[in-house]
């Protein structure tokens, strides 16, 4: 019966380990328990969470490498732990971050990188005290954002700093947002056990499905090909 198993073509395959002067080193990364991004990158920069407390990022150009000091410029960010950021599709340097301080910040990164730390956004939106779970840009509208906040969902038009679109459809917690490629709608899981697709355009949501019933956190992603993708 040999034959019906074909020999695996990675049996001798071995990882190429990195050098470590082409490393970022002795970096204090925080670990927090978040529903957004930790990590981010645009084509030219990286921003990650910086220390225990969390309130500030590194930011560092995407080839940059070695030993970094504890004393390097920082994004003083916010007042409380950074829960979610992400980086604008259409700008290298526009940054968003969102906070357990309920503020909701964008911040333009010089070509050159941080040569001193910025604490200055470009402008802050208030999520009324409702600490800030998740934080993205449109995917092809430029200057329009989503803001997930407890059981709400939010679309802000950064142009006039302004809520666009409110969807609190939601029962619980929303733990995961993604627009599909074209942006004309988005796809949302939550807490409450349910996975959603919402179109900006219409008050309620376009459709809703059972999810993923374990107590552990859920997470939606929208395909190339269409396809809603959840773990959970």
């Amino acid at each position: 019966m040999a034959w019906r198993f074909k020999a695996s073509k990675y049996k001798n395959a071995a990882p190429i380990v990195p050098k470590p002067e082409a490393c970022v080193r002795d970096v204090c990364v925080g670990s927090y328990q978040t529903y957004g991004n930790n990590i981010c990158a645009s084509a030219s920069f990286m921003a990650f969470n910086w220390e225990h407390v969390g309130s500030s990022m590194a930011v560092l150009p995407l080839d940059d490498c070695g030993r970094k000091s504890k004393t390097m410029p920082l994004l003083h960010a916010h007042s409380d732990t950074i829960t979610s950021s992400e980086f604008s599709p259409f700008h290298d340097g526009l940054l968003m971050t969102g906070s357990q301080d309920a503020l909701v910040k964008i911040w333009h990164i010089p070509p050159e990188g941080l040569k001193e730390s910025l604490s200055t956004p470009e402008c802050t939106l208030s999520q009324k005290q409702r600490r800030v779970d998740n934080v993205g840009f449109h995917p092809v509208a430029d200057g329009l954002i989503h803001v997930a906040s407890g059981h709400q969902l939010a679309l802000w038009d950064l142009t006039k700093q302004e809520e666009a679109y409110v969807n609190r459809d939601h029962t619980d917690v929303i733990q995961s947002i993604s627009w599909k490629k074209d942006g004309r709608l988005l796809a949302s899981s939550s807490k409450d056990k349910r996975v959603r697709v919402l179109d900006p355009r219409a008050p309620a949501a376009a459709a809703a499905a059972a999810s993923h019933r374990g107590a552990r956190d859920s997470r939606v992603v929208w395909t190339a090909q269409d396809n809603i993708l959840t773990t959970g």
